[in-house]
């Protein structure tokens, strides 16, 4: 049988002391970033793994993380597609702490089953502390009970109006503010939106970032220019039919995600038409989906891996140093591609910019 690594092979490798590795295991944003560069590339190498019973024992915890999502009832495959960076940069994060990583799941609306995994974790004793990660706003009774129990725990992709701190999640209105920005500013005055979720909290942010644009640039909102559709291809592709449906419609679209984006295109190649010449369209995620459309889409990337790792250690710090983190709002940033192009003002039933 293959010996196992140790902490001394992996300090011998990189070069550096045990203890520094050991610090690095425990508080890797105290050890200097070329030292954590080290490390981080002997523990691959020897696939090292710390000894997490030793570390139970020394410690009195349970060396585990709790990962708590909040998902819509049928998970969709946009949404595995969304989260899995995430998850995979949480566990990875845990796993280089010394800890493991519990994941459970649970679906809007079933509060008490939400709650239900917080008690097994917070009063079984089972976790050392705990991600919360969801598409809706958390609610606040669900908040206290954790502040209440004085149990350690971070909001992930969400945010709550009870809380000031332990947050970490996107500028969802800013992705609307961005994306009606640049499409303005590519000569598009009539900009339809493409809203899925329901009343998830990062898409009502986003098209509340969309309309305060479009008033404050001036710009007109259509009602009929909102079209609903929930984060798949084929939503998408009903919102782009329902588009086509009406005399006059938008030179651009902002979509709820890149599916809805590619299936707004197959919509178009259905009916023999050129996207760049018929409507601009942008997604969001930066997915797989949009890199491989024809054309290829316009999108906004979500730094997923960056936030998940930042709500690890910050975590991992509460838990050990009794340190509770601020709360952190992450940017993210417009890709462009292929699926966009200057326009101008449609005439009712010219499908032409």
């Amino acid at each position: 049988m293959e010996q196992k690594s140790t902490l001394r092979d992996v300090a011998q490798l990189a070069g550096l002391s045990a203890g520094t590795v050991s610090k690095y295991l425990n508080h890797p944003e105290s050890v200097q970033e070329k030292n954590r560069k080290k490390i981080e590339k002997a523990i691959r190498l020897l696939n090292y793994t710390p000894n997490v019973l030793a570390r139970k024992l020394a410690s009195g915890r349970s060396r585990v993380l709790g990962l708590c999502i909040v998902t819509e009832p049928e998970i969709s495959d946009s949404t595995w597609l969304h989260l899995l960076p995430m998850i995979q940069t949480l566990n990875d994060s845990a796993c280089q702490a010394g800890y493991q990583l519990q994941i459970g799941l649970s679906s809007v609306g079933r509060e008490e089953q939400t709650l239900q995994m917080l008690r097994d974790g917070a009063e079984g004793k089972g976790m050392d502390g705990l991600f919360l990660v969801s598409a809706w706003e958390v609610p606040e009774d669900l908040i206290r009970y954790l502040l209440n129990r004085e149990f350690p725990f971070v909001l992930v992709e969400t945010h709550s109006r009870c809380l000031e701190n332990r947050q970490f999640y996107f500028d969802n209105y800013g992705i609307g503010v961005s994306c009606t920005e640049y499409l303005s500013g590519l000569g598009h005055r009539e900009i339809g939106f493409f809203h899925a979720g329901g009343s998830q909290q990062h898409m009502a942010d986003r098209y509340q970032g969309y309309l305060d644009t479009l008033k404050r640039l001036r710009l007109p909102w259509k009602e009929e220019f909102t079209r609903y559709g929930d984060y798949s291809i084929e939503s998408g592709f009903c919102c782009m039919e329902e588009l086509f449906s009406m005399e006059c419609r938008p030179t651009a679209v902002i979509c709820g995600n890149d599916n809805m984006a590619a299936g707004a295109l197959q919509f178009l190649r259905k009916r023999g038409l050129s996207a760049l010449e018929t409507v601009s369209l942008i997604g969001v995620d930066d997915s797989i989906a949009a890199r491989a459309a024809s054309p290829a889409l316009t999108s906004v990337h979500l730094p997923m891996a960056q936030v998940a790792k930042e709500a690890a250690q910050a975590l991992i710090r509460q838990i050990e140093e009794g340190k509770t983190a601020e709360s952190r709002k992450f940017s993210c940033r417009l890709v462009e591609r292929e699926s966009t192009a200057p326009g101008v003002s449609q005439a009712a039933g010219n499908s032409k910019r």
